[in-house]
């Protein structure tokens, strides 16, 4: 492809990039503001839905506290107790015949009810035989349906029922009851199957209802409120129902705590009051979710009750149960993105967490129609700006390029004369002039290359005859020792044994075990020079205990055969990665080197070593506190250093020398490689 379409194709890339990431910008922004907008507008939603609630239990509960402190709980807690006492004896017929009525009552109008709600609840003859005496007749009065005028008990009910009938209407309650001290219902506006039972004996026993008429009764003061959330209640078939409760006290001072007034509070004026619909959006939606993550109110979303059925699990339920309060995107209980609202709302110890919600794609529907106009936008002008492009590159950029060109073309063919003639007063005229001036520069540079080329070659001829003297000169090391130390110790060994055999020959033993005790020490001193050589040839501590315990065995063989004192000092790092066989093979010949030349040229007493391993790199550090050696010598080009460079330029590192005023350092470092 030629540069001329690169070019070309490269500004409208540029151009739809920027179009586009200005197009992106406006969309990201516009999204935000309507993001920020809805989520403004469903924490109002969500307040107000809130405060609703709030002045709903608040006002439920005033009412509830000023029952309480009237004169009708006062007289039907202190007069019905007495009155139920005496019922067994005003009502016709005997307990068996009313325990008979009553389960039929129980078997014909609340077990199927029971049934098919699928509540657990005893049968009509296990409930009813549970119930006392007194119960039974309350409830055979209360249900079947017998003149309640003519015991004490129904003058009571029928003075006092239509007044607490006409305040719960006016309060809008839908049941009311009243508990005495110890625990029994005396009175209920409805007439439930709990009327005259003790709520401290089965099944009644730890129920919601039972638990807020104990925290009523056993409250430290008459200002004290309970409430308890909701849950399916068994005598209303399951439906929904929280419990207020609130202590009744004596109207006189010398009354004490007479019982307890609960309030029956239903899900209607909450499910009225979330699912009021605020006009906000289609989708927009307010619900209640409870400490077990399931709903206190139905979705709009569904054609049946949601009410403790439905779980909610999301980010935002478990943010307001937890005291927090804001706004976030998530998935809501529909697997739908949502803009969501969300608080605590708590009232007389129980916590839920409320909710306004919409859902996403709703809010960014004026964002989508934005998204459309400025596409529109950028083809349009997409193909004006091309068009304009094309015409100002061709005259200003590609008739210039191609001038270029022809003239490296050229210089690829080695013409270095001819200039470029491009001499215009823009960017191409200097790209011209610089040309021309770097051919000048070429053509006197070249030639500077090559004599440099030549002098390379006979460095590398150099390098080699040096190398190859090197290992001339430690081969014949190598074979003098052999022959000074290992020739003359088994000529011993051939003289000693031909004087022994002599020996024997003529059966004279005397001084044959001397002689062979001398054998036996010639041999150990030739095994032990055998060693050595061995070891200087590739020492076989690197391969048994590793370059650090080899480097410290050295040392200290080197103290014992040279009275110079040393000391050896590893620091390994954590996240080193295992010291690599060939790094540690040239870091121990560079400290044989080095201990060498601390002989040969220090004049020290005292030698210190130290290896220090990295994630990254490995340092030898010898340092001597010999007589030193002046900046000359520490470029010294000789072959034991040449020898210890050479070793760490195979590996990517460096040597280096320090050593004035007094003593000397050599430094050797290695770089590690990751993979090494």
């Amino acid at each position: 492809m030629k540069i001329s379409a690169k070019l070309l194709g490269s500004v409208l890339i540029i151009f739809v990039a920027a179009f586009g990431g200005l197009a992106y910008l406006a969309d990201r922004s516009a999204r935000s503001a309507l993001v920020f907008e809805a989520a403004q507008q469903l924490e109002v939603v969500r307040r107000s839905r809130a405060e609703a609630l709030t002045t709903y239990f608040n006002s439920s509960y005033d009412g509830l506290k000023a029952a309480a402190g009237g004169v009708t709980p006062d007289v039907l807690l202190h007069e019905m107790p007495r009155a139920i006492r005496r019922l067994p004896r005003e009502v016709d017929g005997d307990t068996s015949d009313r325990r008979a009525r009553l389960i039929d009552y129980y078997k014909t109008t609340i077990e199927p009810g029971l049934i098919r709600s699928g509540i657990a609840w005893p049968s009509a003859e296990g409930y009813v035989s549970r119930l006392g005496e007194e119960a039974i007749a309350l409830q055979s009065e209360a249900f079947v349906g017998a003149d309640a005028h003519r015991t004490a008990y129904g003058a009571l009910h029928a003075q006092y029922h239509p007044r607490v009938v006409d305040f719960a209407r006016s309060s809008n309650w839908l049941n009311v009851i009243l508990v005495t001290a110890d625990g029994t219902v005396v009175y209920t506006m409805q007439k439930g199957i709990e009327l005259g039972v003790n709520l401290r004996s089965d099944p009644w026993k730890g129920t919601r209802l039972a638990d807020a008429v104990e925290h009523a009764i056993h409250s430290d003061g008459r200002d004290r409120r309970f409430f308890t959330d909701y849950a399916p209640y068994a005598p209303a078939f399951g439906t929904p129902m929280s419990f207020m409760s609130t202590p009744v006290f004596g109207t006189h001072d010398t009354d004490g705590l007479l019982g307890a007034i609960v309030l029956f509070v239903s899900l209607n004026e909450i499910e009225r009051t979330l699912t009021e619909h605020s006009g906000f959006g289609s989708t927009e939606e307010t619900y209640a979710v409870g400490p077990d993550l399931r709903m206190r109110s139905s979705s709009r979303f569904h054609a049946e009750p949601t009410s403790l059925k439905l779980v909610v699990d999301t980010d935002a339920v478990h943010r307001a149960l937890a005291g927090e309060a804001g706004t976030i995107q998530q998935l809501d209980y529909r697997k739908e993105r949502v803009l969501s609202s969300f608080a605590p709302l708590s009232f007389a110890g129980v916590t839920w967490a409320i909710l306004a919600e919409i859902d996403i794609k709703e809010v960014l529907i004026p964002a989508r129609a934005l998204r459309l106009r400025i596409v529109w936008l950028f083809v349009a002008f997409t193909a004006v700006a091309g068009a304009l492009l094309v015409f100002v590159l061709r005259r200003v950029v590609l008739a210039p390029i191609g001038t270029l060109t022809h003239a490296a073309q050229r210089i690829e063919h080695g013409d270095f004369e001819q200039p470029v003639a491009l001499d215009t007063a823009d960017e191409f005229g200097q790209l011209g002039r610089v040309v021309n001036t770097m051919m000048g520069s070429v053509r006197s540079s070249l030639h500077s290359t090559q004599a440099r080329l030549a002098e390379s070659q006979i460095d590398l001829r150099q390098v080699a005859a040096r190398l190859n003297n090197v290992r001339e000169q430690e081969r014949s090391r190598l074979a003098r020792d052999v022959h000074d130390q290992l020739g003359q110790a088994l000529t011993a060994f051939k003289m000693d044994v031909a004087e022994v055999r002599r020996r024997l020959g003529r059966d004279d033993y005397s001084g044959a075990g001397a002689r062979l005790e001398e054998v036996s020490c010639r041999i150990d001193a030739a095994i032990d020079e055998t060693r050595r050589l061995a070891s200087e040839l590739h020492p076989p501590a690197l391969d048994d205990v590793g370059v650090i315990d080899a480097m410290r065995g050295y040392l200290l063989d080197y103290s014992r055969r040279t009275g110079i004192a040393g000391t050896f000092d590893a620091d390994v790092a954590p996240a080193a990665p295992p010291l690599p066989k060939d790094h540690g093979t040239a870091l121990f010949r560079i400290l044989q080197e080095g201990l060498t030349n601390v002989v040969r040229h220090a004049e020290a007493t005292h030698v210190d070593v130290r290896l220090t391993v990295t994630r990254d790199e490995v340092a030898l550090v010898v340092r001597d506190d010999g007589r030193g050696i002046p900046p000359a010598g520490q470029r010294a080009r000789g072959l034991g250093v040449v020898g210890m460079r050479d070793r760490a330029l195979l590996f990517g590192g460096d040597v280096s020398i320090a050593g004035e005023p007094t003593g000397t350092t050599v430094t050797a470092r290695l770089p590690l490689a990751e993979d090494s």
